[in-house]
C-alpha cells in the first residue's frame, strides 16, 4: 500500500481550480460559486458594510455557503482530478 502525505494548501488550490474549469462540473455549481464571489465584492448587501462586524458577516456567510455547496456537488469529480498525477505533484513515500 502506498502512502501519500497530506496535500498542501497549494495542491488543494490546484485541484479546486482545475475542477472549476473542468468540462464535467455542473453549471449550477459554477454559477453559485460565481454568485457567491460576486456578492462578496458587490457594494450593495443585505447588511451594509459600514456596520463594524455585521457588514462583513453576511458577505462571509454567503461566500462560505457557496464554497460548501460547490465542494459538495463536485466531490466525486475532485476525487477523480486528485488521482491524476500532473496536477498534484506529490510523490509517494
Amino acid at each position: 500500500m502506498t502512502y501519500y502525505p497530506p496535500l498542501t494548501f497549494w495542491q488543494k488550490a490546484k485541484i479546486a481550480l482545475s475542477v472549476v474549469f473542468h468540462k464535467r462540473t455542473p453549471f449550477s455549481a459554477k454559477a453559485l460559486l460565481g454568485a457567491g464571489l460576486l456578492y462578496g465584492i458587490m457594494p450593495i448587501d443585505f447588511i451594509p458594510d459600514f456596520l463594524p462586524f455585521l457588514g462583513a458577516t453576511d458577505d462571509a456567510a454567503v461566500l462560505v455557503a457557496a464554497i460548501f455547496f460547490f465542494l459538495r456537488v463536485t466531490k466525486a469529480l475532485r476525487a477523480e482530478v486528485e488521482r491524476q498525477g500532473p496536477i498534484i505533484d506529490v510523490k509517494p513515500l
